[in-house]
């Protein structure tokens, strides 16, 4: 089954604004329910990881909703799709200088390997890893409330870029 870029962008903003408007919103969900054992939540994982490898965006932007709607806080939902967010991001890089690579022998530039701007990947890390503690910081000292609100209007943000692409 195929499915195009655009219209799993536009199911993915779809999700993002659903989810955003709930959690600026502030309701807690219907049918909350705890978290489901070890191969329901890694075949989750593996959906989540390989959706936002797919549109191009961080895996925490499906991971936060889905452990708030599981009865877990805001901070540790954040902090646990930040944590995810590393082999999410670490396996979509090498996917995507693999199949780079193998689509045309990886003849892309200099300081390219496949699909991915190496010097880009690298500014990237390098800031990802100066700024973490300082939003970590800023989520510790932030009232819950708060923290679902801005991850909510975030949310929105991305469903209109996706809405917007597709």
């Amino acid at each position: 089954v195929q499915i195009s870029t655009g219209t799993l962008a536009a199911v993915f903003g779809v999700y993002a604004a659903l989810a955003g408007v709930q959690l600026i919103s502030g309701k807690e969900i219907a049918g909350e329910k705890p978290l489901p054992g070890p191969l329901a939540s890694s075949l989750t994982g593996l959906v989540i990881g390989a959706v936002s490898s797919l549109v191009g965006i961080g895996g925490g932007s499906m991971t936060v909703p889905w452990l708030l709607w599981h009865g877990r806080a805001a901070r540790q939902s954040i902090a646990t799709a930040a944590a995810c967010g590393y082999p999410i991001a670490l396996a979509g890089t090498l996917t995507f200088i693999l199949l780079g690579n193998m689509n045309d022998g990886g003849s892309h530039g200099t300081g390219v390997g496949g699909f991915v701007h190496l010097p880009a990947l690298a500014g990237v890390v390098v800031f990802s890893v100066l700024a973490a503690p300082m939003g970590v910081a800023a989520v510790h000292k932030s009232p819950p409330g708060l923290v679902r609100r801005i991850f909510g209007v975030f949310l929105l943000l991305v469903a209109v870029k996706m809405i917007l692409q597709a």
